[in-house]
């Protein structure tokens, strides 16, 4: 298992078209999320720590009516459809993406496109229980510019956190880290994409948003 989980960490890296679909429903899922838990949670301590020591410079941003919905669950999906859907190239995720990219893009602004976006997110997470829905998310007989999407993708996740900040100095020791943590968290969302399916990383996601959630409540 350890020489498999190896392999895929170099794979994502430089060659992620190696990474074998194995399907959500796999008990080696549980040995990938234990140890990237671990690791980003570590990771997310030590800038928790750096944010609270130097919280005047970094004048981080924790909007006052965030809640636990949105912040759980409906923003790991958002997140995941738009940064790693279309890492694998078809036409089911790109009819997906574009419905959802629209109506993200209305969003609030009309009472109906309001409601499709909770609808279409909530209906997304509830299809996460077909095997037949996951399978088709990640088939692709186009792999050739997977590398370069993946690294623009967590490039892009990366850059979307920065509004998290007023201060985007990015001299700021903290301002660096935490990015570079968004980063490196694209890389793991991205490989339990590529091997467990999209139903995999939101989960990580919607768990790691969880956590925090509750940490800054």
């Amino acid at each position: 298992m350890f020489k498999i989980f190896k392999s895929d960490i170099k794979d994502i890296l430089v060659c992620p078209r190696n990474i074998v679909y194995v399907g959500f429903f796999r008990k080696s899922l549980f040995y990938y999320f234990i140890a990237f838990t671990l690791m980003l949670i570590l990771f997310s301590f030590f800038i928790g720590i750096l944010v609270h020591e130097f919280s005047n410079k970094s004048e981080v941003v924790i909007p006052k009516n965030i809640t636990f919905f949105k912040v759980a669950i409906i923003s790991p999906i958002m997140e995941e459809i738009l940064f790693r859907l279309l890492i694998i190239k078809n036409k089911y995720n790109l009819v997906l993406f574009s419905v959802f990219f629209l109506i993200s893009f209305l969003y609030e602004k009309f009472v109906l496109s309001t409601v499709l976006y909770y609808v279409f997110n909530i209906s997304f997470l509830l299809l996460f229980v077909s095997k037949k829905f996951n399978y088709k998310l990640n088939i692709s007989d186009d792999k050739s510019l997977m590398l370069p999407i993946i690294y623009f993708s967590c490039l892009l996740f990366g850059v979307f956190h920065l509004s998290n900040f007023n201060n985007l100095n990015t001299l700021n020791i903290v301002i660096v880290l935490y990015i570079f943590s968004k980063i490196i968290s694209g890389f793991i969302f991205s490989l339990l994409r590529l091997k467990f399916g999209i139903a995999a990383s939101i989960a990580l996601h919607i768990f790691l948003n969880s956590f925090s959630y509750i940490l800054i409540s």
